[in-house]
């Protein structure tokens, strides 16, 4: 395989996914033909029946969750360096990210129904420099290039006089955005109040 691949997000997905679809289907099987009688008294129509009730529900709703699961992971990870904190993580219901230090954190719960928000309602995080936040805008323009589901707004500068906030938006697979800033303190460069 070429090393390229290797750390493709939606090559690693579907890898992934396919594996834990298969593992899951044979474990339900093994498990319902080994509690026989719980499911249905013993008869292989039982058994039969039984697993195709069970099926549906793994690759409907465990195979989504877990493919999302590692898309968001892949992004997130790839465009903002976050790491996913596998002790607060419990599948399928909860997904916890390390935001650059283990103090700064984005906790998400899946739950019914799914949050949904305005598309501009967003949280905020601030870099140390201009060059980080155009390091992120090229990872998430580079993302989009691969999976059109990115949706980015583009840098903007507001000046106030001695203080400009550069600023850019970025969403996927989430309801909110996340808004990065660069906050560039004139009057440091300038002296000024010194």
């Amino acid at each position: 395989m070429d090393p390229r691949h290797r750390r493709n997000g939606l090559r690693l997905t579907i890898i992934g996914t396919w594996v834990a679809t298969v593992a899951i289907t044979v474990l339900e099987g093994f498990y319902i033909e080994l509690n026989q009688v719980q499911f249905g008294g013993g008869t292989l129509a039982a058994n039969d029946a039984s697993f195709a009730a069970a099926h549906p529900m793994t690759g409907i709703f465990l195979m989504v969750v877990l493919s999302l699961a590692l898309l968001l992971v892949d992004f997130y990870g790839h465009v903002f360096g976050w790491r996913e904190l596998p002790m607060l993580t419990d599948d399928r219901k909860r997904l916890v990210f390390q935001a650059y230090t283990v103090e700064q954190f984005v906790f998400l719960i899946a739950d019914e129904p799914p949050m949904e928000c305005p598309r501009l309602d967003h949280f905020g995080l601030s870099v140390g420099s201009e060059s980080e936040l155009d390091d992120i805008l090229e990872r998430a323009r580079a993302f989009k290039a691969r999976d059109d589901r990115v949706d980015i707004i583009e840098r903007k500068v507001e000046d106030h006089g001695m203080i400009a906030i550069t600023s850019m938006y970025v969403r996927y697979l989430l309801p909110m955005m996340v808004e990065v800033q660069w906050w560039d303190h004139k009057w440091e460069r300038e002296g000024v109040g010194s």
